[in-house]
Parts: C-alpha cells; structure tokens; sequence
C-alpha cells in the first residue's frame, strides 16, 4: 500500500481513502472490461472459488461482501454467513483489519445500510485499492441483491505498476472531471492516483499539480480543495 504513501492520504479518512483506491482502481477496472470481461457472459462458482468470461479458463476469486435489495444493506464478507472456503475472505479480511488499525468503522462494520456513499461499488473500489495485487472486482447480481467479488488483473498492469492502456492528457482530464462530479471526492489526492496509475509523472507546488504530458498539465485547486482549472503550458 505505498500508493498511499506516495498520494500523501490520511488513512483515518474514508473520503481520502476512496478517493485514492477510486483513483488508482478506475483504469484497472477499465483495463480488466476491455482486456479480460469482453462484455462475454460470466459465471461463477463460490464454492470452487472460481469466475470466467465466455470459454476462458476460470480465475480464482476472492469474496468482497453483498448487496441485499429487500433490508437495503451491506454485508462485507468476512462475515462469512455462507460458510464459504477460507481462502476466499483473505481480501475482505484484510480490509476489516485496515478499518480496525485506522478507526474506518465503513471497513470494520460488518452490515452497513446503502447509501450513495456506501455501497458495494464503493466499498469494492476500497477493497481492491487495498489489495496487494492488482484486481478487478465483478458485480454479481441475482434476484436478492448482488455478491461483489475480486479477481487478479495482473495482465491490465506493467511491473511498475503503471497500467497499460494509457491516457493521454485530454483523456484522463476528461475522466477526473466525470468522477468529481459523480462522487464526494478529495480532488487531488484523486487525481493524483489517476496519474500515479497512468505512470505520468507529476509534482506539486501552491495549490497546483502538473502533471507532465507532451505539455505539462497544470490542475489548480481552491482554498477548498476543489479542482478550479485546467490549462497546458505553453
């Protein structure tokens, strides 16, 4: 987890915290539709551990947590009320423990009620940012609700951690302004895990972060903290 380190995040913070895994996990889930989901039909096997798309081989997947449509609610899956194999709850487990050592009671809280700010893609976004591989997590939706579920992704990103369906400056631009103004964010702690998993590098100085493209990309922040500006060196 030295990502956290490097984006300077307040790890008391669930704000900070997802805004980070959101920032590094967005292009990973990208990746992961585009290079292994296909948009082909998934299936999945909780008690052999396994999901595959299409005629692929299976991938061992590790439990997340679920979705009830009828109480409304979040259940994290080291709860383990569906007895499942041991080895499916490292991930959930671990995040459980970073809640406790942090004082995340979102993390640590076994049942949580849904809301916009806590739900099953929010909390799995957290969950793989946490992970110490990289992951995808998969949306299983069945008649109750849905089981949210993690498998490796490991092709989707370069051994520096970079991934390699890049983004050019416009691009990536474009999808910081889209996911701050879906989600309650720390802008710049996100932006900065978009352009730590992007591998562009950056630095920052006075409210600013230039991100260094073809030419540099200066973000400019308020007294608030929000994203203001956008604009290229000249």
């Amino acid at each position: 987890m030295k990502f956290l380190d490097r984006l300077g995040v307040d790890r008391s913070s669930f704000t900070d915290l997802f805004s980070a895994c959101l920032g590094c996990g967005t292009r990973v889930q990208e990746a992961g539709s585009k290079l292994i989901v296909k948009g082909r039909r998934r299936y999945v096997d909780l008690k052999r551990g396994e999901i595959s798309f299409g005629d692929d081989a299976p991938r061992a997947i590790r439990y997340i947590g679920s979705e009830a449509n009828a109480s409304r609610t979040w259940l994290w899956g080291y709860e383990n009320i569906n007895r499942l194999d041991e080895r499916l709850l490292t991930l959930a487990r671990d995040v459980r423990d970073f809640g406790l050592r942090h004082g995340l009671e979102e993390l640590s809280t076994p049942k949580l009620a849904l809301s916009a700010k806590i739900n099953g893609h929010a909390l799995s976004a957290i969950a793989c940012g946490l992970s110490q591989e990289p992951v995808c997590y998969y949306r299983c939706s069945h008649a109750g609700g849905a089981v949210f579920v993690a498998f490796a992704a490991g092709e989707c990103v370069s051994s520096d951690g970079a991934i390699k369906l890049s983004m050019d400056a416009n691009e990536l631009i474009s999808l910081a302004q889209d996911y701050i103004g879906a989600f309650q964010l720390n802008h710049a702690v996100f932006i900065k895990a978009l352009l730590l998993r992007n591998g562009t590098k950056f630095s920052e100085a006075a409210g600013k972060i230039v991100a260094n493209f073809k030419n540099d990309a200066i973000f400019s922040f308020d007294n608030l903290g929000r994203l203001s500006e956008v604009e290229f060196a000249v």
